[in-house]
């Protein structure tokens, strides 16, 4: 049975009722703004990976929180997409060598359209 959309207003209570230090802030308030920009940027469930190390037992269904904040699992998760970026920008200067060595290899092994075959 798929779940139904929720609204950001109704996550944000939801974090609140389990307990997430930090999403007690009120509608309206900068804090506020911040915390629903960050959900409705990356996604309850795509940041829910990262809240679930401070909940009680969540994969049994406790979801109510023990420790954490906002604060530290967005410092948790912009660690992580730095990580990546910095992960990516490698990535992408080793791919381009190898296509590079590998298009140079097929054309002077196996003649310039060898790649149509």
């Amino acid at each position: 049975m798929p779940k139904p959309a929720t609204s950001i207003t109704a996550q944000i209570d939801l974090l609140k009722r389990r307990g997430f230090t930090g999403a007690d802030v009120a509608v309206g308030s900068d804090e506020y703004g911040d915390l629903t920009r960050w959900l409705m940027d990356n996604s309850y469930y795509r940041l829910s990976g990262y809240w679930r190390y401070h909940q009680q037992n969540p994969h049994r269904g406790d979801n109510s929180f023990i420790s954490g904040s906002v604060a530290e699992v967005r410092a948790a998760y912009d660690f992580d997409a730095d990580l990546r970026s910095h992960l990516v920008e490698g990535l992408a200067v080793i791919e381009v060598t190898f296509r590079s060595r590998l298009a140079y290899l097929v054309a002077t092994e196996l003649g310039p359209y060898a790649y149509l075959d």
